[in-house]
């Protein structure tokens, strides 16, 4: 008896390293299902969607950026707000979060690129050298949230730019991540200001703290901000526009598809009446305009939208590409 009890307290602690050790690494979803098997409507969100964990000794790391302490161990990971069960599934791992209803299907990187080869990142010439260009399969840690404010040493004077220097504009600049962590050959894409651009371009070496660079490339990384009033005013034709948006809202959401399609055709036709800060809106009106196409068998002309955002935005689209656009 006390040789069993022994062998079982040899046995559970190795039990529990192999298992953790078995699922260390990056994974990055696939798809997703209800508990019972069941597939998710294609209006749900999470039908295509980029969603990332990285598993470590003692952590987990969310979507590349969200840091958890982590306990791990057999079938189970913990953190102090997270709790989930996982199993293996032939190359999947299966996560399902405590009193959530779906299963979360993750594959590691180097199998997520087999099965979808089109995911693998381009390589492309920037000023004079051919780097990768970023994408979200890359092993690049962010470290941080992206949050210009508090890396750029004119800090104290980024809220009075944003305030009182500019309407409306979008700021944009490229640089090169190297293989060790520094930034070099900054690009102003789109300007705010000489002044501006000048101390960006001076202070962007503080990016580089933003970043863990494993893939020994280099990496050609962008950076948007958006310099203005967030809630503008707004004018006659924009408020239209908006209170037609919660009518189609409202259509989708009661799934009156056929209803939903005809408003968001007419906006996103009509969506150069709104600004920069606004992309988000447009984006979600396209979102929505194709997901209503497909239920109302329109898939001539949702592949065509899918296809043509695929190279921006490929993980919010490639479910559906798969389902109803098959090459």
């Amino acid at each position: 008896m006390k040789n069993t009890i022994l062998l079982l307290i040899i046995f559970i602690p190795t039990l529990i390293f192999a298992q953790g050790d078995n699922i260390k690494g990056k994974w990055i979803l696939d798809y997703v299902t209800y508990e019972d098997g069941n597939p998710l409507e294609i209006e749900n969100p999470l039908f295509s969607i980029f969603k990332s964990i990285e598993i470590l000794d003692d952590h987990i790391i969310i979507d590349g950026i969200r840091k958890n302490k982590a306990t791990i161990y057999v079938g189970r990971i913990s953190t102090r707000y997270l709790k989930y069960k996982y199993y293996i599934d032939n190359k999947y791992l299966v996560l399902k979060e405590d009193k959530d209803d779906k299963l979360y299907y993750y594959l590691r990187v180097i199998d997520f690129k087999f099965k979808y080869p089109e995911s693998k990142p381009s390589r492309i010439e920037y000023e004079g050298k051919t780097v990768l260009k970023y994408d979200r399969l890359l092993n690049v840690d962010i470290l941080n949230n992206f949050n210009y404010d508090t890396l750029i040493a004119f800090q104290k004077n980024i809220k009075s730019y944003k305030k009182h220097s500019f309407t409306n504009k979008l700021f944009k600049a490229t640089y090169i991540l190297t293989a060790d962590n520094k930034i070099e050959h900054v690009k102003i894409e789109k300007s705010v200001s000489p002044k501006f651009d000048e101390d960006f371009i001076k202070e962007a070496h503080n990016l580089s703290m933003l970043y863990n660079n494993k893939t020994e490339n280099d990496i050609l990384m962008e950076y948007t901000d958006f310099m203005g009033t967030y809630w503008p005013e707004r004018n006659d034709v924009q408020k239209e526009f908006f209170a037609n948006k919660v009518i189609a809202d409202y259509y989708f959401t009661n799934k009156q598809f056929n209803l939903s399609k005809e408003i968001y055709t007419i906006l996103y036709n009509s969506k150069d009446v709104l600004t920069v800060i606004d992309n988000a809106i447009v984006n979600d009106i396209y979102k929505k305009l194709y997901v209503s196409l497909l239920h109302t068998n329109n898939l001539v002309d949702a592949c065509i939208m899918l296809n043509d955002i695929k190279e921006s935005d490929y993980f919010n689209v490639r479910n559906y590409l798969k389902e109803y656009c098959p090459q």
